[in-house]
């Protein structure tokens, strides 16, 4: 009977020992509700690490076109703001306060460069050539202004030329990853012109 009874007791305990089929499915109810939510975080975080990386991109772009544009202001001569005139002559912005979508000068290497503001981008013409736009389509520049000073040789007044540009826009247009931007560089002439 001892034996008997040391059976019933090891029986029952293994019997306690287990999970009930309700437990199973309530465990595996919340496994799958935290699951869907984690991998929709991760998603979620993933597709904004794609755009963040698009913008970035974008970013470099525009960067790279007004670096350009600086590199070659600070070695040009004779600067030119607004498409009046004879583009061969350094001539100040017209109104010094508004600005001007056109500039042009005359670069290192003797050519003339025209960059002007159209249709929402920057663009580059080379010795009067065709205009090509040299920022992304993805960029859109909603104000571009030129404001150039200093360029009529007075003797004695010891002023550089120099170029102001001023870019407003945005990137992303429409979606939750617009971001919206506002550069600002000044570029004096490097030969001294006094």
């Amino acid at each position: 009977m001892k034996t008997f009874h040391k059976k019933l007791q090891t029986t029952n305990y293994k019997l306690q020992a287990g999970f009930t089929l309700i437990e199973i499915v309530v465990s595996v109810g919340i496994f799958a509700i935290v699951m869907s939510v984690a991998a929709t975080s991760l998603l979620s975080i993933i597709d904004a690490n794609k755009k963040a990386h698009a913008l970035q991109i974008v970013m470099d772009n525009l960067n790279f076109a007004l670096a350009s544009v600086s590199r070659q202001l600070r070695v040009g001569t004779a600067y030119h703001c607004g498409a009046g005139g004879s583009l061969t002559s350094p001539q100040d912005c017209p109104d010094n306060n508004v600005g001007d979508t056109f500039l042009a000068f005359r670069s290192a290497g003797g050519n003339l460069m025209a960059y002007r503001f159209n249709a929402n981008r920057l663009e580059r013409s080379v010795d009067s050539g065709p205009y090509v736009g040299i920022t992304a389509p993805e960029i859109i520049i909603q104000r571009l202004r030129f404001f150039v000073t200093g360029t009529a040789p007075t003797p004695g007044d010891r002023r550089q030329p120099r170029a102001l540009i001023i870019v407003e826009g945005f990137v992303g247009g429409g979606t939750r990853a617009e971001s919206r931007f506002n550069i600002q560089t000044t570029v004096a002439q490097r030969e001294l012109d006094y």
